[in-house]
């Protein structure tokens, strides 16, 4: 059992391809959420930790796969947790140029051939966020304002994020470089450990950051854009972190957009002692990954329920580490999946060709 007040657990659920990040103090029973891609698996993971206090919900950055169930995760809040969400925290509060908001709803963004309705479901999805946040102007705030103050959130929880990236003035050359530059970066810290949560930024935007913040090495590394790292080396955004353990929050279907790309995954298995996981099997672990599914499931689930928790899997894609639940103490510790499980019940009796290495 870990003790002490700064002790910080980081669980990165399984989505499909998005992200929804869950930091919390099991101590003092908050939490705050970082992207909302599935309102209900969000939902379920909160209700699991007995969370008493949900100090806020940050959105990165506003593509689909990291806001799209923000709204409807806000409006049941109450019923399904009977706690209200304290904030809401959005970059683009003080960025609502006719330039910024033409980004958000460019469906060329992601570099991919634009999907029937994916536009559509874009705008709808920006019209509520707005509409939520107008309706609910107390308790929505500036991310970069409220980091300007030192409090981006209420409680002791404040004190484990840190925002690193983007400073407010910096928006108009981040937006000139790419949407995903404008991401909000967190840095969270444990008691003697950390964690790096970079979103979506891309090469362009890490080169502005980590001139403007030097203090970037942490033990956890999200790694960026759900393994998608393009036109840079991503041997170099690894040492310069210097993690042991990498997620990447990616879904099956991610490789039609080219999440992960193979140098991501040759370059951590080039170093030695990190652990890879991945929240769902990516393509390039198995020809047939998608056949796989109804197996992993099965064998999942019968474990979680051996462990007497419920299995926190998204209704489509096929797991691989699933929800991943990090804890930040004096040592960092992966409370879940459990090594041997995930290595000999799930890797290596179902994916021919896994990525990391086991």
């Amino acid at each position: 059992m870990i003790t002490g007040r700064h002790a910080t657990r980081i669980a990165f659920l399984d989505v499909g391809q998005g992200a929804t990040t869950v930091v919390s103090i099991p101590m003092t029973g908050e939490a705050v959420v970082v992207d909302c891609f599935d309102a209900a698996n969000t939902l379920d993971y909160l209700k699991s930790q007995g969370v008493r206090h949900l100090r806020g919900l940050i959105i990165t950055h506003l593509h689909l796969d990291h806001y799209a169930s923000a709204v409807q995760f806000l409006d049941y809040c109450s019923a399904e947790l009977g706690l209200e969400c304290e904030r809401l925290l959005i970059n683009w509060l003080n960025c609502g140029t006719p330039k910024y908001l033409e980004s958000v709803q460019d469906d060329h963004s992601e570099g991919f051939v634009p999907e029937p309705g994916r536009s559509h479901r874009r705008k709808r999805a920006l019209a509520q966020i707005r509409d939520w946040a107008e309706r609910n102007s107390r308790k929505t705030r500036s991310l970069a304002v409220e980091a300007d103050s030192g409090a981006l959130v209420p409680g002791d929880i404040n004190d484990a994020l840190t925002l690193i990236h983007p400073e407010h003035g910096q928006m108009p050359s981040l937006l000139a470089q790419g949407f995903n530059n404008t991401a909000a970066v967190l840095k969270v810290q444990g008691i003697g450990t950390s964690a790096l949560l970079p979103s979506d930024i891309q090469p362009p935007g890490w080169q502005t950051l980590v001139k403007n913040y030097s203090d970037v090495r942490s033990d956890v590394l999200s790694f960026p854009h759900h393994g998608a790292w393009k036109g840079a080396d991503p041997s170099e955004i690894l040492e310069q972190i210097g993690p042991s353990i990498v997620v990447i929050s990616v879904g099956t279907e991610g490789a039609k957009y080219g999440h992960p790309n193979r140098e991501v995954f040759e370059a951590i298995r080039k170093r030695p002692g990190v652990r890879l996981m991945c929240t769902q099997a990516p393509a390039a672990c198995d020809a047939h990954v998608e056949e796989k599914r109804s197996d992993v499931l099965n064998v999942t689930r019968q474990h979680e329920r051996s462990m007497g928790r419920d299995a926190l899997v998204c209704g489509h894609g096929c797991p691989c580490a699933g929800a991943v639940v990090i804890e930040l103490a004096e040592e960092v510790r992966v409370a879940q999946p459990e090594y041997d499980f995930h290595r000999d019940a799930i890797i290596r009796p179902h994916f021919s060709t896994p990525q990391c290495s086991v």
